[in-house]
Formats: C-alpha cells, sequence, structure tokens
C-alpha cells in the first residue's frame, strides 16, 4: 500500500488510467503473474481517493508454491517497467475507450446515477460526473510515468504479509 491522492487532485486521473492499465484479465498484473508466471490466482490494484486523503494498493493471492515474497517480487518488476518504458498509446486507448464506457454505463439507470452522485458528494463534488471522463481522456504514457515515479515508491509504501496458520484446517481441494 502507498500514499495516494485525495479525490479530485490532478494526480488522480493518471492514477485511475494507470490502475486500469494494471487490472483485468487483459492487464498487465494478470498476463504476468496469474497466465505467465502461475505463482498468482488473483492480483490487483486499485487507486482509491477520499475527500482528505488517498491510498494505493497491490493486492495478490498466492497460487500453488510460490510464496508471498514471490509475488511482491513480481509486483516490483511490473512498477519498473511502468517506471521504464512508457504505455504504448494502443495499450492506452483501450483502457480509456473501458473506463470512459463503464462510466457511461453507470448513467443508465436513474438509481445508478443516484449513487454515483451521492458517493461524489461525500467525497468533495458531485460535479466529478460532469467533468471526470475528459480528464481522464487526457491522461498521456508521461502521466502514467510521472505518478508511478512520484508515488509508487519504498519510501512512500508499506507491505503487509499475511501466512496461513500452520495449525489451519486444510484447504478444499475442490476449492482451491
Amino acid at each position: 500500500r502507498y500514499h495516494g491522492v485525495p479525490f479530485g487532485h490532478e494526480d488522480g486521473y493518471a492514477l485511475e488510467i494507470m490502475s486500469a492499465v494494471l487490472n483485468g484479465k487483459t492487464g498487465r498484473l494478470y498476463g504476468a503473474m496469474v497466465e505467465g508466471a502461475e505463482i498468482a490466482s488473483n492480483v490487483s490494484f486499485a487507486s482509491d481517493g477520499k475527500k482528505y486523503a488517498g491510498s494505493l494498493s497491490f493486492l495478490g493471492s498466492v497460487k500453488g508454491e510460490a510464496s508471498p515474497e514471490d509475488l511482491e517480487f513480481a509486483w516490483y518488476e511490473q512498477v519498473q517497467l511502468l517506471k521504464e518504458e512508457l504505455v504504448s498509446e494502443r495499450e492506452l486507448e483501450k483502457v480509456k475507450n473501458n473506463v470512459v464506457a463503464d462510466q457511461y454505463r453507470g448513467l443508465q439507470s436513474n438509481f445508478f446515477l443516484m449513487i454515483q452522485l451521492g458517493y461524489m458528494e461525500a467525497l468533495g463534488n458531485w460535479e466529478y460526473i460532469n467533468f471526470s471522463s475528459d480528464k481522464l481522456l487526457a491522461v498521456t504514457p508521461d502521466d502514467i510515468r510521472r505518478v508511478v515515479n512520484k508515488y509508487i515508491t519504498t519510501n512512500n509504501s508499506s507491505v503487509a504479509i499475511y501466512n496461513r496458520a500452520e495449525n489451519a484446517a486444510p484447504i478444499d481441494a475442490a476449492l482451491a
């Protein structure tokens, strides 16, 4: 987990797009850790801006004989790639299209529109719904590199590793 930015902060838009680059079945984390190295059963990255502060979180569950430290190391590799190489225009366009489409789908029902407006007002500004798409679409590969270098640093993080207790009941093979 890393210190992030509060809701409405200018860097929040680039962090949200960066999250989308990393997440999902076609995202970088899934491709590298779940399908590629097969060290995780699930992985995600979240940018969570609240009214006065925010956080950035990488979460994952190990798979097979992999250790939590293997997953942590794979995360740092993905961070390093984002710091060294610009996200391609094609990858960025795909992500932006999905983000904006999700926002649009959220407006198709009065109920979900009400939920979004109430949530955004609680965070600080209901009008976010009117201008966020334009700001998200304006994010560039350089913006992503900048926020990764600014916020995803070891001096700005806390690491927690959870292990199964040695005396825990065995995992049901059907669930595993």
